[in-house]
């Protein structure tokens, strides 16, 4: 059996290498070489898979014959999209009005193979419903989590989870940023089977 191609992440979210290693996916990471500033008119499903593809590709040339993982989110409320917010004054703005509605996180997960430039692509969305909060729990989830960075002001992996009072969707992994479900669709889309890549939990002794 050829041995798999080696498995590069076109990311440094300690969050996304968590998840797979959760799965026992070897990988390296890798920063992408990506501006993430321009939607260009997208909607947000399109734009997470545009950025997906933009991370993905921004690391290909460094890493011929891999196959590289990009993955993006965005946020969409009453149809407006959200990126990331650039500070804490915009945190804040985002969480204030996110509080006591429905939105939907999108998460777009790309699996590139370098050696034909044959790519699969997957949106995952999940609904989440957060509760009615007042400036004041907003502002200590704020202090508490520190989430820079992460599109919405929250980080659903850790205190964030305590925002919300209801999700809906098949995949919880496409809310902390890369959805396993859909990525196993995509190695199965280019061919593959994500077992073959899979390493067996440690035994214990």
């Amino acid at each position: 059996m050829t041995a798999p191609l080696p498995v590069i992440l076109a990311s440094t979210s300690p969050y996304r290498r968590a998840l797979l290693e959760r799965i026992g996916l070897p990988h390296t990471a890798h920063a992408p070489q990506f501006d993430e500033s321009d939607a260009e008119g997208r909607d947000a499903k399109s734009c997470a898979l545009a950025f997906a593809e933009g991370k993905a590709r921004s690391i290909a040339d460094k890493y011929p014959g891999t196959l590289i993982i990009g993955s993006d989110q965005t946020l969409s409320l009453r149809g407006e999209t959200f990126r990331k917010p650039r500070d804490k004054a915009e945190q804040l703005s985002q969480l204030s009005r996110l509080a006591g509605s429905k939105h939907e996180l999108h998460a777009g997960v790309v699996l590139l193979d370098t050696r034909g430039d044959r790519i699969a692509r997957e949106v995952a969305t999940v609904e989440l419903t957060m509760r009615p909060l007042e400036t004041a729990a907003l502002e200590k989830y704020l202090a508490l989590d520190h989430p820079d960075g992460c599109v919405g002001g929250y980080t659903f992996e850790r205190r964030g989870i305590c925002l919300f009072g209801e999700t809906v969707g098949a995949d919880d992994s496409a809310v902390v940023g890369l959805p396993l479900m859909s990525l196993t669709r995509c190695f199965e889309a280019l061919g593959f089977e994500i077992f073959d890549w899979l390493e067996p939990e440690p035994q214990s002794p």
